[in-house]
């Protein structure tokens, strides 16, 4: 199974709280460069339920947006932003921190940034965006025993499921730590695919992606949007 380009997203926004979180905080004029590119190149946005319901081919000019954590900064600039293109994305949340933050980071002396609530989070599901599993506490997943961390998954799929009234088909690894048997994981609980950053297989249920950082322009998005740059990560990581 061939997977469009996936980007990989957490912050985005100005808020000098964000710089301590870089590379995965980006400007707001980064997040506009990268969908003017994506405008320009006739690149078209995809989630899960629009990947599957048509066939594409490898040559297909496809990317697929995905924001990890659900910061509720997302709903001041990004979303509207995403809305105003006719832009699709995923997003992943953590349900255990409806209304939180991100307490993971806080305990390396990151700043603490404040997460969507339940109904801001339904908002963003009935405006279209398609929302995952980012695991229940976000948890290193691959440090607990099977049943502790399907119990995770599990929990986290059935609140998403009665919140959002959707199918919830994807989840991104929290960290990016696949467990062992993580493909027998997700098919036990029916997520037919997982995103992480790198993993040795590459398979629908641990998908590579790219971070989209600051430092990126035209020539990097080129490179990572490339059929040779997917080859290449599938080849040497």
């Amino acid at each position: 199974m061939t997977f469009p380009p996936i980007a990989m997203l957490h912050h985005i926004g100005d808020d000098p709280r964000l710089e301590d979180h870089k590379p995965y905080a980006i400007s707001k004029e980064s997040f506009i460069r990268l969908l003017d590119y994506i405008e320009k190149n006739g690149i078209e946005t995809k989630d899960f339920n629009s990947w599957t319901a048509q066939s594409s081919s490898i040559f297909s000019k496809q990317v697929m947006l995905t924001i990890d954590d659900c910061y509720r900064h997302l709903l001041d600039f990004a979303i509207p932003e995403l809305q105003r293109r006719n832009m699709k994305a995923v997003l992943y949340m953590p349900t255990a921190h409806f209304s939180g933050s991100n307490t993971w980071d806080s305990k390396q002396g990151k700043s603490s940034i404040e997460i969507m609530s339940e109904s801001e989070l339904r908002d963003v599901a009935m405006a279209g965006f398609e929302i995952g599993v980012h695991g229940h506490q976000h948890i290193e997943l691959d440090t607990v025993s099977f049943e502790q961390a399907q119990a995770e998954l599990l929990n986290s799929k059935e609140i998403l499921t009665e919140l959002t009234k959707t199918t919830i088909k994807s989840m991104a690894w929290p960290f990016g730590r696949v467990p062992d048997r993580y493909q027998e994981m997700l098919k036990s609980i029916g997520l037919k695919f997982g995103l992480g950053i790198y993993h040795p297989k590459g398979d629908r249920y641990a998908i590579r992606r790219f971070i989209y950082h600051d430092g990126d322009n035209e020539k990097t998005l080129a490179q990572k949007l490339s059929l040779s740059y997917r080859i290449y990560r599938a080849i040497k990581g």
